[in-house]
């Protein structure tokens, strides 16, 4: 299973990938990742300004997405200010990566789009124990046009953990049909390996990693420990 902390960073680099302005910002209770990025929706004729925020939880819960998805909103409407809806469109795209999520917040996470006067918001679950990505993948009349667009930002921002730990060499997340054997009691339970050289990192900021680092046990890095449980 790969590490909430992975997961971001592979967030981190897909947005710097597409031109994204990332800085860290503290979001309601939740120290969190943000990429912004200025776009235009081509069917919807109309510019926009895409937030992706992103947080790692221990476990999400339905609180945490809801909660966690209005603050993010705020904080972009905030920092666009009065233009919104009149000049520009925002859309805000809440992301919880968890290392376990509850059925409440899989649903939540799942639910139509909220939308408002200039302002959208898409909630998006990455339960890294299971391998699943929870959003919403449907469409509806109004905004259908919009509903592409953030369909589009969300797969372009939101890999399956499974493609991440493939990039990253290591196994795929969720359960496997031929667990390991234990080691033999006279194994060493961790082998030496022969030097390994230092990463760089995947963005400004981020500590360098290294291959041969357990997954269970990441490089401090420029988030913070995953938080948990959801600060109330």
């Amino acid at each position: 299973m790969i590490s909430t902390r992975q997961y971001v960073d592979a967030v981190a680099q897909r947005m710097q990938g597409r031109g994204a302005r990332i800085y860290e910002q503290q979001v309601g209770p939740m120290h969190a990742l943000v990429g912004v990025k200025s776009d235009f929706a081509a069917l919807a004729l109309s510019p926009m300004q895409v937030y992706v925020v992103v947080c790692e939880l221990g476990h999400a819960s339905g609180h945490a997405v809801t909660n966690f998805g209005l603050q993010a909103q705020n904080h972009a409407k905030a920092a666009v200010g009065g233009g919104r809806g009149f000049t520009t469109g925002v859309v805000t795209v809440a992301g919880i990566i968890a290392e376990s999520s509850d059925p409440d917040a899989q649903t939540r996470a799942a639910a139509p789009t909220q939308m408002s006067f200039g302002s959208t918001l898409r909630p998006v679950l990455v339960d890294v124990g299971t391998g699943q990505v929870h959003t919403w993948t449907g469409t509806q009349f109004v905004g259908a046009a919009v509903m592409g667009f953030i369909r589009d930002q969300v797969h372009a921002f939101f890999p399956s953990p499974a493609e991440v730990a493939q990039r990253a060499g290591g196994p795929a997340p969720g359960p496997h049909p031929h667990p390991q054997q234990p080691m033999p009691p006279q194994q060493q339970p961790y082998p030496q390996h022969a030097p390994t050289q230092q990463q760089p990192p995947p963005y400004p900021g981020a500590v360098p990693q290294y291959p041969g680092q357990p997954p269970q046990h990441p490089q401090p890095g420029p988030y913070g420990p995953p938080q948990q449980p959801y600060p109330y």
